[in-house]
């Protein structure tokens, strides 16, 4: 007796006991550059694990990305919860470039500082004054009127 099997997506053969695997090589186009990666968890996290599942596939992150496809880091997730209390997508590139490039964190405070309510600006207000308060040379406090002539 002959039959057929009408499988279920991601699977095949004559039993439909074959799955069609999902963990796949991964084609990602970034600026008209083309990357293949071993599977699509592996476009950030280079250790992150594919789990092939029937019709589907899960990402298993290292430490270091969350996500579905482990493709955020974690440093900036927590940045992100930190300062805005969710995860805003539209500031995730700006941090990666940040991250690869720390230098650029001095022209990015004030730009993130300027997003705060105004209550949450004024309590990270300094002056000069703040600055030098309890800054120290010889064991001696600094002379803030000094400091005031020298900056005129």
């Amino acid at each position: 007796m002959d039959y057929n099997c009408t499988c279920k997506p991601g699977a095949t053969g004559k039993k439909c006991d074959i799955n069609i695997p999902d963990c796949v090589p991964y084609n990602q186009t970034v600026n008209g550059v083309t990357k293949t990666y071993k599977n699509r968890c592996m476009t950030k996290d280079k250790d992150a694990k594919c789990i092939d599942e029937l019709a589907s596939f899960s990402c298993n992150c290292s430490a270091m990305y969350t996500g579905e496809f482990c493709d955020l880091n974690i440093i900036i997730k927590d940045v992100l919860l930190a300062v805005y209390g969710s995860v805003n997508l539209e500031m995730i590139p700006m941090l990666e470039d940040l991250l690869k490039n720390p230098s650029q964190i001095k022209d990015m405070v004030p730009f993130i500082v300027g997003l705060q309510e105004d209550d949450n600006r004024t309590s990270l207000s300094w002056d000069y004054s703040d600055m030098f308060l309890w800054a120290a040379f010889e064991e001696k406090m600094l002379d803030l009127e000094y400091v005031s002539q020298r900056l005129r």
